[in-house]
Parts: structure tokens; sequence; C-alpha cells
């Protein structure tokens, strides 16, 4: 069988639809899964609201079904709904059709096992090697059956119940013209405060911006509401909504750098334990971990890799610069941004100053990620070959994910991206120098290796 190769990732399934990602792969790769774990009997389902979404739903359901599996049905959700059903109702897995937040050209596919925890990487190699050599076998059953229930209800009444905000506040939400829609102001307002949705309307077109908080550009409109409307804080959601964005009630962004302190010294008074966190995280937050006498260990950049961390370590809390944050003293082992947009809410109501407190984190100077793009086919090799030099100049190299490269007073890193044809780099140092001095050893290094960053972003951060 036919299958383009390029939308297996490491951690997912995406590409542009139809071209490369369509029913028939879909199918294809539902009854490869449903043939890859024939232990697996009842697997959740739902998708997001692309245009392409309900067809492609379909076509998973049905090589689910000719993979002799009983699915369960929960419609159009948020990809935290369809990990929270495989949680709460003890089924055995969940398939989500869904790019996040790419743009409404693209689709693909995110698959959990028992307990939502993430397949691996070698998990969709073999899925893709039984298509591509006509292994798939059709093995319908008597069990195989669809069966639609009401999931978001019961989330919705487990969610809220997990948080106590302690004085309501005023809230902005920019759910992105995706998935999430009017569902966190719902919930909000269950627990008193006040809100008010921008772009709550489904349009796979973004219209407004790409539904991505990670940039700051995607920011700008849920700013200007915050500030307009005097909010004590703004939330903005991804296409798909297991990750959010936060701006104070000033206008400025809370980093993700700035998430995972905030997140992280909430678990100190509870439990101390491991923290994982993604090799992009502030060396402040490292210090700071330490000074507790815990251990943090850094992972690569994909909240799957970063889960699969948290459970191997027991750790108390997980996280990615990126905006994926885990809370395994709290709730169940899922990246939900619902559920860290109300762990911050009830943060910041439990603060007589919430600015004062932000302002209070310790920090570094940390320069914005910069992606240069790079083919699929070429980058993980291109990195590799990066590390092998910095190894061979006998730096002090953390090769979990690429290469962090460790400085006297700082570190910078290059690493290829888990999700699209980009490698991705990112420096931090002590002081504004310390940053500019990081840099520049970096951009040597990379020019050596055959990373060339392009001249405008060269320009931009002042080399």
């Amino acid at each position: 069988m036919k299958i383009d190769k390029t939308i297996f990732r490491r951690y997912d399934i995406r590409g542009k639809y139809p071209k490369k990602f369509n029913e028939e792969a879909a199918y294809n790769i539902a009854l490869g899964f449903a043939n890859l774990f024939p232990e697996i009997k009842r697997i959740v389902v739902g998708g997001d609201t692309r245009k392409s979404t309900p067809s492609l739903v379909q076509a998973v359901i049905n090589g689910l079904i000719d993979g002799g599996k009983e699915v369960i049905d929960v419609g159009i959700v948020i990809t935290p709904v369809v990990y929270f059903a495989v949680c709460h109702y003890n089924f055995d897995a969940g398939i989500v059709v869904t790019a996040s937040h790419l743009g409404g050209e693209f689709n693909g596919i995110k698959m959990v096992l028992k307990n939502a925890t993430p397949t691996l990487p070698e998990d969709y190699d073999k899925i893709k090697n039984l298509i591509i050599n006509n292994q798939l076998l059709k093995t319908k059953s008597q069990n195989s059956a669809i069966k639609k229930i009401d999931a978001e209800k019961d989330y919705i009444k487990y969610i809220t119940s997990k948080i106590n905000i302690r004085k309501p506040l005023k809230l902005i939400i920019d759910s992105g013209n995706g998935t999430a829609r009017l569902l966190p102001e719902k919930i909000f307002k269950l627990l008193g405060c006040e809100v008010n949705t921008i772009y709550s309307e489904p349009d796979d077109s973004f219209p407004n911006h790409i539904a991505d908080p990670y940039h700051k550009e995607n920011m700008e409109d849920l700013k200007k509401e915050v500030l307009k409307k005097k909010a004590n804080l703004g939330i903005a959601y991804d296409g798909d909504g297991d990750r959010a964005g936060f701006i104070d009630n000033k206008g400025n962004i809370i980093n993700g750098d700035d998430l995972l302190m905030i997140f992280t010294k909430d678990t100190f008074d509870k439990k101390l334990g491991p923290i994982v966190v993604d090799a992009r995280a502030s060396m402040a937050l490292i210090e700071e971990v330490e000074k507790h006498k815990q251990t943090i260990e850094l992972t690569v950049g994909y909240h799957a890799a970063v889960l699969s961390k948290i459970i191997k370590n027991n750790a108390v809390f997980g996280g990615e610069t990126t905006c994926h944050f885990y809370f395994p003293l709290e709730y169940y082992l899922t990246d939900d941004a619902l559920f860290a947009s109300l762990k911050l809410v009830q943060i910041a109501s439990e603060k007589k100053d919430f600015i004062a407190f932000l302002n209070s984190l310790p920090k570094y100077c940390v320069g914005e990620e910069i992606f240069i793009e790079f083919p699929d086919t070429k980058k993980y090799q291109v990195v590799d070959n990066f590390t092998k030099i910095a190894k061979e100049k006998g730096l002090d190299v953390n090769d979990v994910d690429g290469s962090r490269i460790n400085f006297k007073n700082g570190w910078g890193i290059v690493r290829p991206s888990n999700t699209s044809a980009f490698i991705k780099v990112k420096f931090e140092g002590k002081t504004k120098n310390d940053l500019l001095d990081i840099t520049r050893k970096m951009i040597n290094l990379m020019d050596g290796s055959g990373i060339v960053m392009p001249a405008n972003q060269r320009k931009k951060i002042g080399l």
C-alpha cells in the first residue's frame, strides 16, 4: 500500500490534507494501530473542528472496527477530553484527529494507550511498516461496535472539582477559532469568574491568527482586550486545547520559563520530588529546584517524551517551555491546557499582588527561540553532526535533545523540530552581555556544521 512516509513524526502523524494525509491514510493507520495492539479492546475517538476532520474521524472509526475494536465516539472535542475519557472511564486507548496548532490545510492523528500514555516513536514506525509492506489484517469480530458518549459533561464536573479559586478574577479568553470554543468560559464561570471570550467561532482558516500561543504575534489581540477590559488575566488556547498561553494584567506575556517556575514552586509546599522539563528550560529553574535539594530531569522537547520521563522518575511536576504541563499530584497524567489555566488562575487568586509575585521569580536573559527552515530528511543528521563537532571541541554537551551546550554563564541549544521542517535554536545568559557572547559562540559553531542562520535573524538578535 502507498502512504506518504513524511506524515509519520516521532510522536504523532501530520500532513497536508488531502495530498499527504487523507481518509485512506487515516483508515490504514487506524487498522495498523488495531493490528499492532491486539490486546486493546475499547478505543476512544474524537477530533478537532477542522473541516476535514469529520470524514477523517469516520475513516479512523472504520479502520478500528475492521480491526476488531469497540469504538467510543466522543465527537468534536478538545484533545484533553479524549485523554480524560481514556483515563476516567478506564478505556484502553485513544485516537484524536487533529493537527493541533498548524494551519487549516493540515490534519493528523495523535494516539495514546491506557491511562493516556503516549505511543512511542517505534510504534509509529511499526504502523508505517505494516502499511507499506501490505501486512494489514482485517479481524472484524462480534465485539466490533460504536458507542457514542458525552465525555465533556463528566470532564467539566471532574476538572472543576480539583480547583478552588479563592477570589473571582476577571478573565479574557482567546479560543483562536479553534476547538476550545466557549468551553473555557463555561468552566471559569462555574467557578465564579467574570469571563469574556474572543474568536470562539470555529474556523479552520484561522482568520485572526494561527491558534498557537507560543508565538507572541498570536497574543496581540488578547493583550489588547486584557488592557481594554482591565482584566486580571488573559488566556489563549491552541487549536486542539492542549496548550495555553497567558497575558498578565499589564499586557505582558507570561513566558514558558516563568510558567514552569510558577508550577514548580507550587509543588514545594505539597510534596518534594523530581521535576521533569524539556532541554530548553532556563538554568534559573534548574538552580531553584537544586536549591530545594530536588532533582531535575531534562528531556526531549515534546510532550510525550516529557510524560514518559515523569512516569519513569515518579515526578511531582513536568512540562515544556512551549506550555505543555503535567500535574501528577492533582490530575490525570495528561497535558490539559484547561487544567493548567485553572491552576494558574487559582495561584493568581491566592496572591495579594500577582504582578509582584511574577516580578519576584528568579530569571536570566533568555533569547527568543529561533526557527531555521531545514528539510525533514536532513535536519536530524545535521544536528547530530553539530553535536559531534561540539563534543570533539571538548564542550559541555547535553545531548538528550539535539545539543544543549553549557557555558560558564549560560547555555545554547540546537535541536531538530519533532513536528515540522525546522531546526530550532535558543540561547540564555546570566546577563545581556553573557547572552550576546553565548549567541556568538553558538552561531560560530553552527556555521561550522552547516546550520546557517539567515541574515535577517542574525540582524534581529544584534549580530
